[in-house]
């Protein structure tokens, strides 16, 4: 189970969205995978998923590819206009609560954690 945004520009309201309703559905265990161009609005969620406690292994990775051109004794970038580059931002987190089940799920598996909190 994995949700999986990539999201240019133009598209951020819309991959915000996305990403919302995808979230709803991603199971206890689900990868999520968010690619974007600037660093700042996956900084803001990367900070939100990491104080939410519903996710752990949030990290954020900056992408940066260039194509090489390989010739014998030397080997160097392609410098031209047309350079395939590829560079952005990579969001990863991995879901571990499931709040339907946190907010009135199973009462036999949540008893535990009560008793704890009530003894110290």
């Amino acid at each position: 189970d994995s949700l999986i945004i990539v999201a240019g520009d133009e598209e951020s309201d819309l991959a915000s969205e996305a990403l919302e309703v995808g979230l709803s559905h991603l199971a206890p265990g689900g990868r999520l995978v968010v690619f974007g161009q600037h660093l700042q609005p996956l900084a803001a969620r990367q900070g939100v998923f990491r104080t939410s406690g519903a996710f752990v292994d949030v990290k954020l990775n900056q992408l940066f590819t260039r194509e090489y051109q390989v010739l014998p004794q030397r080997t160097h970038p392609i410098m031209t206009a047309e350079a395939m580059l590829c560079e952005g931002f990579l969001l990863t987190a991995t879901k571990v609560t499931n709040e339907e089940r946190a907010s009135g799920g199973d009462a036999a598996v949540d008893e535990a954690p009560r008793k704890k909190r009530q003894r110290s």
